[in-house]
């Protein structure tokens, strides 16, 4: 059970009558990320608001972490803000718990033969085929492959359920933060079938250039490079590493305006000073001129 303010649904259990279970869902209004990411006509408009919006979404993340849980399906589609802000994680039917801790199952990870893959899956009649699925594979595709190819990290979309980790969260927020920079999420392809491909492949090619080229900050560019790696172990170990960075980063922003705002007025007190100065002394010159002449 998950009772952290950003995560949502939140189930409660409790007695009722015969003593049969009950559940109740926690009703959360708003929009999802995604349809606030479909209303920019530009990448840089809202930008500020939406990172704000992605700040929140990493501290809930960091703390699921740190109960074991990954999400697996992370996507704007499930993050859900409301009238005054505020961020839920929606959408935890993928979630799995880690037996041991997420970084803790490396050692098996890199144990394990690389000629062998065990694959998982949710449903016991199999699995959907992506020859249907969008263009950006934006839908959660259940059975061997679990999660939204467009968002998913490599070890994800070739199945191997039993090393994922934090990491693969990891993946999926610097997918969410590359399209709110850059507009799209990581693949992006004519069909389902081909974005699945690029997320097997690793095929970031175009997704770095649009990030080299988007007119955001260089520190949040690296960010989401540093979070998109191929490899696993070469990500930030889990949210919380995320969570520090992008609020470093929001807060230094803040302090950098707040010091413009500061010259911009200091600047105005000294023009309008030296304004007054001037003025001064050009009355006393005057008065002066005025004296010697009646003299």
């Amino acid at each position: 059970q998950l009772q952290h303010p950003g995560i949502a649904p939140v189930y409660e259990l409790g007695p009722f009558g015969d003593q049969r279970p009950f559940f109740t869902m926690k009703l959360v209004k708003g929009k999802t990320l995604a349809a606030l990411l479909s209303q920019r006509e530009t990448p840089d408009q809202d930008q500020a608001k939406l990172l704000g919006s992605f700040e929140q979404v990493c501290p809930t993340m960091a703390y699921a972490h740190s109960r074991n849980v990954v999400h697996r399906d992370l996507k704007p589609a499930n993050i859900m803000v409301g009238a005054f802000g505020e961020v839920q994680v929606m959408d935890w039917g993928l979630a799995k718990v880690l037996q041991a801790g997420g970084i803790a199952d490396e050692t098996k990870a890199v144990a394990k033969p690389k000629d062998m893959s065990v694959i998982e899956t949710i449903r016991s009649g199999g699995s959907n085929t992506f020859n249907d699925a969008p263009a950006v594979g934006s839908q959660t595709r259940a059975g061997s492959v679990m999660g939204t190819p467009a968002y998913m990290p490599p070890e994800q979309a070739m199945g191997e359920t039993d090393t994922l980790d934090e990491r693969a969260d990891v993946f999926g927020l610097g997918a969410i933060l590359c399209e709110i920079l850059t507009g799209s999420p990581p693949y992006v392809a004519d069909d389902g079938h081909q974005v699945l491909r690029m997320a097997i492949q690793g095929n970031l090619a175009d997704c770095k250039e649009r990030l080299s080229h988007s007119d955001a900050h260089p520190e949040l560019i690296e960010l989401a490079n540093h979070c998109l790696a191929v490899d696993a172990t070469k990500r930030p170990k889990d949210a919380g590493v995320i969570a520090a960075r992008v609020t470093e980063h929001l807060e230094s922003v803040a302090k950098q305006l707040k010091q413009a705002e500061l010259r911009r007025k200091l600047t105005y007190v000294v023009a309008a000073s030296l304004l007054l100065l001037v003025t001064g002394l050009g009355t006393g010159g005057v008065w002066l001129q005025a004296k010697e002449t009646e003299a």
